[in-house]
């Protein structure tokens, strides 16, 4: 059944009108109404498919290795609902319970329409659609077990803000060409981008992160180095690469006797707790109002006034939501300045940092993406005293990594005793000349001196490092856009790392 309207609003109100008599309960938004209702997997060559599953595959294996995914196996359905809203293709189909959600996907695409074009409002009667595969499946799919047939799955993932604010479910469909079985109600409109009747792209897609989507950016990170590898392999280019045991960034590979851990350790044990957050009492946050009309340097001073350890302490336990307090557009640096606010806000806030300590964080943010936006690089800030280094998740030193820089005191104040006492010891025992150089002036040889982030550093001086120097470099060179800063990866947490100083 079709039914035709002059407008996105008015094709709101119908499907809206249809929820509230019980016609349909789920609705689903398309650009071209005369598009069948298929998966993204389905759309696929074989090859697409198979490229599709090994992706798939690839990502279950990361999830496997990070601790805080463990708990999403207890249900499969939330890795899979986690891949499908993060663009891997699978036989999911996204519905959604809000006739504006579908209206706001019925109309968001960069493409331009054709003439004419009508986009479609799928509307759906689930318990119509169930009754019809449970009754009809069985002389339609002979042979094909009932768990196999097309069914609804509603699911809420923990901290999957996506899902949770598209108000989302999924058909799993495994039928090739399903609407030659089962016909969709449609809901046509005039195809129009920005409609100001469906919701604002950040309603739908959080420009702040989630515990799960700080993680995720590790994966991505991952998949990007791999198809960079893939595209450097076609190109023919011979590539010189330095293949390092695993073991060799354990500081027994060059400190036999090995180096035991500072006591403070044991704080790491309460930071790796998993926060099950949903967005509902996270977003949109607390409102932050600055003057629009003010400038760059001005915006950056009121921020370091609001964000005071008192109001840290008062709001941390949502994200922040900057906004101007009358209309008009803020200057483009000061865009790109809240995205590393909310960033930094996000990445610490949910983590046993002090208030003071983050508002440290901050203010070194804010001080540095005025160095970061007159193009100095980022392994020049500190200059002479500053040393750029290199942070993997991955205990091999492969796949993701961030990268910072830190000021030659700073990194030895952080150092565990033991360390710096071996790392001398094998020093000088190769060059006498090192016995008359300070610590801070061997601070480069020593961070040659492979060492997992626990056998180098203490706890406390490591959290202090990551505060003064390592989050706000990362944030200031390596955060963009609200769109790339969902795929960059920065380490907040001194338990995040497995592997340091890879440069």
């Amino acid at each position: 059944m079709r039914r035709s309207a002059a407008s996105v609003a008015e094709a709101i109100a119908i499907a809206e009108e249809g929820k509230l008599s019980g016609e349909w309960d789920l609705f689903r938004g398309q650009t071209n109404a005369n598009w069948l209702v298929t998966s993204s997997a389905e759309r696929l060559s074989d090859t697409g498919r198979e490229q599709a599953l090994e992706r798939f595959k690839r990502f279950i294996g990361w999830a496997e290795t990070v601790d805080a995914m463990k708990g999403y196996f207890a249900n499969p359905d939330s890795l899979w609902a986690i891949a499908q809203h993060y663009s891997l293709q699978t036989n999911f189909i996204d519905f959604s319970t809000d006739p504006r959600v579908a209206a706001f996907f019925a109309c968001d695409t960069k493409a331009e329409p054709n003439h004419d074009q009508r986009a479609a409002i799928i509307c759906l009667n689930s318990d119509d659609f169930l009754k019809f595969w449970k009754q009809i499946g069985p002389a339609m799919l002979k042979g094909v077990p009932e768990t196999s047939y097309p069914h609804l799955i509603r699911i809420d993932v923990d901290n999957l803000w996506r899902l949770q604010r598209q108000k989302g479910c999924f058909l799993w469909n495994p039928v090739h060409g399903i609407e030659r079985f089962y016909d969709f109600d449609r809901i046509t409109f005039p195809y129009l981008k920005n409609d100001p009747a469906i919701p604002k792209r950040e309603e739908i897609y959080p420009v702040h992160q989630s515990e799960l989507e700080k993680l995720l950016t590790q994966f991505f990170m991952n998949e990007q180095m791999l198809e960079g590898d893939e595209i450097i392999a076609t190109m023919k280019i011979p590539v010189f690469k330095i293949e390092v045991p695993v073991d060799h960034y354990d500081v027994k590979s060059w400190w036999p006797a090995g180096i035991s851990t500072t006591s403070d350790w044991v704080e790491a044990n309460s930071w790796g707790t998993r926060q099950i957050v949903h967005s509902d009492n996270a977003l949109p946050g607390t409102r932050i109002e600055l003057d629009s009309s003010q400038s760059f340097e001005q915006c950056s001073e009121a921020l370091v006034l609001i964000l005071s350890p008192t109001f840290i302490d008062a709001n941390r336990t949502l994200t922040l939501d900057i906004r101007a307090k009358t209309a008009g557009d803020f200057p483009p640096d000061c865009e790109k300045l809240f995205v590393c606010v909310r960033r930094l806000w996000n990445g610490m806030r949910t983590l046993p940092y002090s208030a003071y300590e983050i508002e440290t964080a901050l203010k070194k943010t804010l001080e540095l993406f005025s160095v970061a936006r007159r193009g100095t690089n980022s392994r020049d800030v500190f200059g002479g005293d500053g040393l750029y280094v290199e942070m993997g998740s991955n205990a091999d030193g492969r796949g993701a990594y961030s990268r910072g820089t830190v000021t030659k005191k700073a990194l030895i104040d952080a150092h565990n005793p033991a360390f710096l006492h071996a790392a001398r010891a094998d020093l000088e025992a190769s060059n006498p000349g090192f016995r008359n150089m300070t610590d801070i002036t061997l601070a480069p040889a020593f961070l040659q001196r492979l060492g997992r982030p626990w056998e180098r550093f203490t706890f406390s001086g490591l959290k202090k490092l990551m505060a003064e120097e390592l989050i706000p470099t990362q944030i200031a060179w390596r955060v963009e856009t609200d769109e790339a800063n969902l795929r960059t990866v920065i380490y907040f947490s001194p338990t995040e790392f497995k592997v340091f100083g890879l440069a």
